[in-house]
């Protein structure tokens, strides 16, 4: 069996504000956490009219501090 030595997770959103919040608190939770790989987290928000970006930046200020992660936001993108 290979060793997995990054791992990359890409959320994709659309007015997502109330909803990206309770999935990344369960992210956080989760034993992919406990693992010895970097990993990383992109959370995009695809052309958002919400605060789903804020909320984003909010919870994953509170993941440790090893794990890589960043929002993207673009209004001019849409799903």
């Amino acid at each position: 069996m290979e060793r997995i030595h990054r791992l990359s997770i890409g959320i994709l959103g659309y007015n997502e504000a109330y909803g990206i919040g309770y999935l990344l608190e369960s992210l956080k939770i989760q034993t992919l956490l406990n693992h010895s790989y970097d990993l990383e987290i992109t959370v995009i928000s695809n052309g958002s009219q919400d605060n789903m970006a804020e909320v984003a930046k909010t919870k994953l200020a509170d993941f440790p501090s090893d794990i890589s992660a960043q929002v993207v936001s673009n209004s001019k993108f849409r799903m």
